[in-house]
């Protein structure tokens, strides 16, 4: 029958000199002065035999030893590693650190510019001035009748929208009405006027897929130099222009024929009829494969040649 410890019993064995494992060698002292040659002989971590294969003459109190004499130089080595560090960070000059700005800044400008000033560098003169042509080629192609805008007036139209868009109300036509009345707005330009620029306000110009180029009678009897004959067209006389439409009927551009001082000289060497081809095509879009058809008194080879090198394709009557 088995017997319970009494407290005797338990005191005894805490504060008793008797161990199962036998006293071993603490090892002899390991000079730590050189701490690069200690870090390169450690180990990252410590190689405990957690899962030892004891053999059969294998001594446990050996193994055990062994364990518990690397924990222990572990521990002074990374103590010893600790006090190097704070060694070194107390060396450094913190207190006298240079913290003195060394940049450097462009010089302000001599002279500040106007808001205007500042927005006619991205809206220059000749984009006001192509909005204002557009518009007025887009008016008469809407309707047959053109707005006749100038770059002044697209000037105070763009500035109108602008005050517009920080200024808010319901409706724009509340700038111009007696009771919500914005005199910036309204005196600047009446409101029909802001109506129909604003209906017909463009920026590039909508021509279309297919064009054509062909000779155009503009019927006169007067006197002119530029007055032609000829017994085979409807109106015999007049004044003959080549012309550039779309298939909507909308003329893009023209040259009015005079005799041979009709086109400046000119590099394509194509003669009168291939040159002005040439001339009315600078208005397409290149390499777009915009087609232009002519009949056979303007077509060549050579003219083929030279619209599908620029980027267009011709149609042409041989």
């Amino acid at each position: 029958m088995n017997r319970g410890l009494k407290d005797d019993d338990i005191a005894e064995l805490l504060n008793g000199d008797v161990s199962d494992i036998e006293e071993f060698d603490e090892g002899e002292d390991i000079n730590y002065e050189n701490l690069d040659e200690i870090l390169s002989t450690i180990p990252n971590e410590p190689e405990v035999n957690s899962n030892v294969e004891l053999g059969i003459n294998e001594n446990i109190d050996e193994v055990i030893s062994n364990d518990l004499e690397i924990l222990e130089n572990w521990e002074k080595v990374k103590e010893t590693a600790f006090a190097y560090l704070i060694y070194r960070l107390g060396q450094v000059p913190w207190n006298n650190i240079e913290t003195t700005w060394k940049g450097d800044l462009p010089n302000p400008p001599y002279s500040l510019l106007s808001p205007f000033e500042y927005f006619k560098i991205f809206v220059d003169n000749n984009m006001i001035r192509h909005i204002s042509e557009q518009t007025n080629l887009y008016s008469i192609e809407k309707c047959g009748k053109c707005v006749a805008t100038s770059p002044e007036e697209i000037e105070q139209f763009l500035g109108i929208q602008m005050y517009m868009s920080i200024i808010k109300m319901p409706s724009y036509r509340m700038f111009w009405a007696k009771q919500t009345r914005f005199t910036t707005v309204s005196d600047a330009m009446s409101r029909n006027r802001f109506y129909c620029l604003r209906s017909n306000i463009h920026f590039n110009d909508n021509i279309e897929e297919y064009t054509a180029i062909d000779e155009i009678i503009i019927p006169f009897k007067g006197r002119s130099m530029m007055k032609q004959y000829n017994k085979n067209k409807p109106h015999k006389w007049g004044i003959k222009m080549f012309a550039l439409a779309s298939s909507n009927g909308l003329v893009h551009d023209f040259e009015i024929y005079v005799g041979k001082g009709t086109l400046p000289p000119s590099q394509h060497g194509l003669g009168i009829s291939g040159d002005v081809v040439m001339r009315l095509v600078d208005s397409i879009p290149k390499h777009q494969n915009y087609k232009v058809s002519m009949d056979n008194w303007f077509n060549s080879h050579s003219l083929q040649c030279k619209l599908q090198f620029a980027g267009i394709l011709g149609i042409g009557t041989v």
